[in-house]
């Protein structure tokens, strides 16, 4: 039972350390991934920032081809936050795809013009 309850708070840790919940873990599916390959964008875009913590996060729109646009809450190094939007064009096992300069914005109101660079609706 100990080497259980060890077991158990070793899983534990290792989701927190990751960012991701265990609901997420366990029921988040595709929609995990999508999270979890726009947090790794942010991180990749943003690497001059000291520290990078993601308060909340939820797919905030997706299409009929396999796109979605991930709502990030973020803050910045001591206390810069700002809500990113980030488009991924496609999640599997092996990894994501996104637009390679147009992969995200700062601002909802720049979502449309982020849909049209990403083909939003379009087949791939």
């Amino acid at each position: 039972m100990k080497k259980l309850i060890a077991l158990l708070m070793v899983v534990v840790m290792v989701v927190c350390c990751s960012g991701c919940s265990i609901v997420e873990l366990i029921f988040g599916g595709e929609d995990a991934m999508y999270i979890e390959a726009a947090k790794e964008l942010v991180e990749k875009e943003f690497p001059s920032v000291s520290s990078v913590r993601f308060n909340d996060e939820e797919i905030y729109d997706e299409d009929d081809y396999g796109r979605a646009i991930v709502y990030l809450d973020v803050t910045f190094g001591a206390s810069l936050q700002r809500d990113v939007y980030v488009c991924i064009k496609s999640v599997s096992e092996e990894g994501y795809t996104y637009h390679p300069y147009f992969s995200y914005t700062l601002e909802e109101s720049e979502i449309s013009e982020l849909k049209e660079y990403n083909d939003w609706g379009e087949p791939q």
